[in-house]
């Protein structure tokens, strides 16, 4: 036997033992660890015109479907069915005193099939949308008509369609005939974007026929239009602006856009500018306005 066979034969022997025993444990431990908050986006589809709860128990309302935006951790989307198109959806159809929809509280678009194709009237029971201050959403492809802020709406008497406090875009939209005391379309607390939009046919019967902001206001590529601010009130009560009305605390920009054929009692057919102005690229034309220069004791920049 040689002297090396005797120095290997104790290490095989070793060998051996270590592959016919099961492995050890190491004393690992598995743990489960919950992953941080993930916001999911959602799509809800309305696909029924009823109103707000579909008559015959299937299908989803526009109602609904903000309801469940509001529930839903993340940007959510609504779209509306085909099957909808060239339909109207009325809010008098909502069995409470007040037809507006759900307040929005979360990050929302709301696309539509267009602005000739759905339309959405609140058939003078109130005002249709309402932002709220955590919100940001963008409505478009939509006609909303109808809207009357002073009849059974659930805040304030302004906003004849829409009362927007967060940060909106209207995108490809109609917005006409709706009524308000300030903004007979729309009321800006916030921050808010129109963008190849048509406000045309509302009324305010105290400031802004189309428009009354009091935040960031940004048109552009849209018409306003056949808006009327017709008053009645004191002379030292801010006032007019058939087409927008700017208050102090307001920026508006106005850029590649039409302001025509607004009036008002008071000061400002197109536009009557109490803050920040900028006009750019645009056309004010055939406004008209009864006491021009005389909105208020600060003797506004009018248009």
């Amino acid at each position: 036997m040689t002297r090396s066979s005797v120095v290997l034969r104790p290490v095989m022997r070793a060998l051996r033992r270590a592959q016919a025993q099961p492995p050890r444990s190491r004393g690992l431990k598995l743990r489960v660890e919950a992953l941080e908050d993930r916001a999911v986006p959602a799509a809800f589809v309305v696909d029924t015109l009823d109103y707000p709860f579909p008559r015959d128990g299937t299908g989803v309302t526009l109602w609904e479907a903000v309801e469940r935006a509001n529930r839903t951790v993340g940007p959510d989307t609504i779209v509306f069915a085909d099957s909808l198109a060239g339909g109207t959806i009325h809010l008098s159809n909502f069995v409470f005193p007040s037809s507006q929809l759900p307040t929005i509280f979360t990050d929302v678009t709301i696309v539509g099939l267009g602005a000739d194709r759905l339309t959405i009237d609140a058939d003078g029971g109130s005002r249709i949308f309402e932002i709220a201050d955590s919100a940001t959403v963008e409505i478009c492809g939509l006609t909303l008509t109808g809207g009357n802020a002073r009849s059974g709406s659930e805040s304030s008497y302004s906003g004849g369609a829409i009362l927007n406090r967060g940060t909106l875009a209207v995108t490809g939209a109609t917005l006409s005939g709706n009524a308000a005391e300030d903004g007979g379309a729309v009321l800006n607390l916030g921050t808010l974007t129109v963008v190849g939009s048509t406000i045309s046919g509302n009324s305010a019967t105290r400031a802004g026929g189309g428009i009354a902001n009091h935040g960031m206001l940004s048109v552009i590529a849209s018409t306003l239009s056949g808006n009327t601010a017709d008053t009645g009130v004191p002379p030292v009560t801010p006032a007019g602006g058939g087409g927008i009305f700017n208050f102090a605390d307001g920026l508006l920009t106005v850029t590649g856009s039409t302001l025509s054929g607004n009036s008002t009692d008071r000061a400002g057919g197109g536009v009557a500018n109490h803050g920040r102005l900028s006009v750019v690229n645009s056309t004010l034309s055939g406004n008209s306005a009864l006491r021009e220069g005389r909105s208020s004791p600060t003797r506004p920049r009018t248009a």
